[in-house]
């Protein structure tokens, strides 16, 4: 009994290729998401922190210093008394 070998290469050649560009389709479309998610949490971050300065800068501007404020210049002249005795 003999085998016939004459497709061989194909049998194998195609299912690998198949296979090669499902994995790289499939690793293109996760960074993609990914990256989509990413972009999101980066945006919802620059957000918060873009409120959280504005807000302050409204209540120094309406209030004079905020609590926060004057902590930070408290402690930046106490650095400044440190480092310059």
């Amino acid at each position: 009994m003999s085998l016939d070998f004459r497709f061989g290469v194909t049998y194998v050649f195609v299912p690998k290729l198949l296979l090669f560009s499902a994995y790289n389709t499939l690793k293109c479309v996760l960074f993609i998401m990914l990256n989509i998610f990413h972009n999101s949490t980066c945006k919802q971050e620059m957000n918060k922190m873009y409120f959280k300065v504005h807000w302050e800068l409204v209540s120094v501007t309406l209030w004079g210093h905020s609590y926060k404020t004057n902590n930070l210049l408290r402690s930046i002249e106490y650095i400044q008394d440190l480092t310059f005795d």
